[in-house]
């Protein structure tokens, strides 16, 4: 998850002198951006992390066939704490201040964002005699997805060896960990500080900003 907080000593003179323009055009400037940061945390899931989320069949096993990135992507969301100006993006569980929000926002269940958490940073896992006889009867049913596609039985006999071969031993197993919020961060942090200043300055001024600024702002 993505958290944005403004320090408030930048904006002392304006939230003084004016301080229902300032709270408006703050919680629009947060709003719009963590919607950008939620769409930028989408695209980079949905991407499978610019090629690096290679899955093994146990992550495949473990996922129940579902593709991880479209996972992140379709809980992945936003929202803006108006009271304390903090904005949040990335897979959000039930928190302080989400009542404080403006906006319609649902929260996913801790256990659910504890496991998004988890796979995030990787984790190991026990594997016993009775898990890896599933996992293979899984992976290896020839009426399995990834056996359909194969043209020839050439084809499919090499496909059957690989992920026969890639079947995890009885014991312990790394699974690899699936960064996707700390890669957009690192990414988008410096633009990010630059569209607030903006977003809010146009904001205050009541210019206001179209609802392609994204793009026009080079952006996307």
């Amino acid at each position: 998850m993505i958290e944005a907080t403004v320090d408030l000593r930048d904006f002392r003179s304006t939230a003084a002198q004016f301080p229902k323009r300032h709270k408006a055009a703050m919680t629009a400037a947060l709003r719009s951006e963590s919607y950008r940061l939620n769409l930028k945390i989408q695209e980079y899931a949905k991407s499978q992390g610019g090629g690096k989320w290679k899955y093994a069949p146990i992550t495949k096993y473990l996922r129940k066939g579902q593709g991880y990135g479209r996972w992140v992507a379709r809980f992945s969301r936003y929202y803006v704490d108006k009271d304390n100006f903090a904005a949040y993006a990335g897979l959000i569980d039930k928190q302080a201040g989400q009542t404080n929000t403006s906006m319609r926002f649902t929260p996913i269940s801790r256990s659910f964002a504890s496991s998004a958490r988890m796979l995030s940073a990787g984790f190991y896992l026990v594997i016993t005699v009775k898990q890896q006889r599933k996992m293979a009867a899984r992976l290896l049913n020839p009426g399995a997805k990834h056996f359909s596609k194969m043209k020839t039985l050439r084809g499919a006999t090499r496909k059957w060896n690989a992920i026969h071969a890639a079947i995890p031993r009885v014991g312990v197993r790394r699974v690899a960990a699936r960064p996707f919020v700390g890669p957009v961060l690192q990414q988008e942090y410096s633009r990010s500080v630059r569209n607030l200043w903006r977003l809010y300055s146009l904001k205050f001024n009541e210019r206001g900003y179209s609802k392609t600024w994204m793009t026009e702002w080079g952006n996307q």
